[in-house]
């Protein structure tokens, strides 16, 4: 006879993401406006189509997603399919919009933040579509496979035709944060807005790191029309999602999510702004928010005062606004990463140092050939590399003391130390 015990959720951060947070990593990313033009551009539609709706696109949405009853069935099924085509569109421009952030280095203060988020294993909430978040986690070495940070039940049709799927084995080499999607993502298919409550979510695109474009499997024979019969699992920012929320695997997402929000030990928001149109999350937060430091983090200083608005004046609400907003906020909560290696080249290996993204190569300074396969292998601690036969031989040993002298050396080449941000 076995006997379940259940146990209290531990504290741990918890991190709320708005369209602000992708915009901060990529300045092509879309605000809900900017994605308003790419979507109307995409189905051809005059931008006068949502004059009745004061240019909101998210009315607009909500309207079309919603049987009218003053209108017949004709024209309420006309609605539901622009809406899907609308759905559609949302996905294509933030696909677009992705490619751009792809093809450049991601930001020295992203790398900072997701080691910090992991380090503490947070619970990462968004209603952000793209894969950003994935792709730096993969890149950075975090994680193996993003099913070890979405916390839902996603199926994968083709588990047996690769490696790292939704069944893979292989566990991360260290604490990962957990990812949140509650308005679906750009790598989720489902069956439609038909669809029953047991009908599977699926992963149809996973462990692409930064700069590896989107691709839907590898184009073999096997994988051809193998997710033709789903649609984008893409809740557009509607009023009323419930046509969307009949799926048991997107509603378990919210349930983790009130319960992290609920059992967290501190709260931050990072760009999101909660409009007055997206009903269940300004229900959601105001609800469970608990009496721990909430921290807003927005270009727009007027968010501030919006939070306070639906939480009260129990928790304890701070902010850092402006365009360099998120800059501060990780340079004050997330520490130093500090990371060393040495890159081969015509001299030989070059040691260098990187300090929270900004890397100091040794001037002149070479490992003797001699212990080249030992810098091959990995096997050097910081402390071995004043030992070798360097002309800056204490070049990492200088570095490191001067930037964090209580730094633990054991930590192995290619590590990424997480420490509290004192000197």
């Amino acid at each position: 006879m076995s006997t379940h015990e259940s146990s209290v959720p531990s504290s741990k951060p918890f991190v709320l993401l708005g369209s602000g947070f992708s915009k901060a990593v990529f300045s092509g990313m879309p605000t809900l406006a900017e994605l308003s033009s790419m979507v109307l551009q995409r189905l051809q539609l005059d931008p006068n189509v949502l004059q009745p709706f004061a240019g909101d696109l998210e009315q607009w949405l909500s309207f079309l997603s919603t049987d009218q009853p003053w209108l017949d069935d004709f024209e309420n099924l006309n609605n539901r399919s622009l809406f899907l085509r609308a759905s559609s569109a949302v996905k294509e421009a933030i696909d677009q919009s992705e490619k751009g952030a792809l093809a450049g280095p991601y930001p020295a203060w992203l790398k900072r933040l997701v080691i910090s988020w992991c380090a503490e294993g947070a619970t990462v909430v968004t209603f952000n579509y793209d894969l950003l978040i994935e792709r730096i986690t993969t890149e950075l070495g975090m994680t193996r496979s993003w099913a070890d940070l979405y916390r839902m039940p996603l199926a994968d049709r083709s588990t047996s035709f690769r490696s790292g799927g939704m069944l893979a084995r292989a566990t991360p080499p260290g604490s990962v944060l957990s990812l949140l999607k509650l308005h679906g993502s750009t790598n989720w298919g489902y069956a439609g807005m038909n669809t029953t409550t047991g009908d599977a979510i699926y992963l149809m695109d996973s462990d692409m790191r930064w700069s590896e474009p989107n691709q839907i499997r590898p184009p073999l024979p096997r994988h051809e029309g193998l997710y033709d019969d789903l649609k984008p699992m893409i809740v557009p920012p509607t009023g009323t999602k419930n046509l969307y929320y009949s799926s048991s695997g997107l509603r378990a997402q919210w349930r983790k999510a009130r319960e992290a929000l609920q059992n967290a030990s501190t709260v931050t928001l990072i760009g999101y702004s909660f409009p007055a149109t997206d009903l269940a999350a300004r229900h959601f937060f105001a609800g469970d928010v608990p009496k721990v430091p909430v921290t807003v983090v927005d270009r727009n200083p007027g968010v501030e005062a919006s939070v306070v608005a639906l939480v009260g004046s129990n928790p304890r609400v701070s902010s850092f606004s402006g365009d360099d907003a998120i800059q501060r906020y990780v340079s004050s909560t997330c520490g130093d990463v500090l990371q060393w290696d040495a890159d081969h080249g015509n001299a030989g290996f070059v040691p260098w140092v990187e300090l929270n993204g900004v890397k100091r190569t040794a001037p002149g300074g070479k490992i003797d050939s001699r212990d080249d396969a030992k810098v091959k292998a990995g096997s050097l601690a910081l402390e071995e590399l004043a030992s070798l036969n360097l002309n800056s031989h204490e070049f990492h040993i200088d570095e490191d003391k001067a930037h964090w002298p209580a730094l633990n050396t054991a930590y192995r080449r290619r590590s990424a130390a997480v420490t509290d941000g004192s000197e």
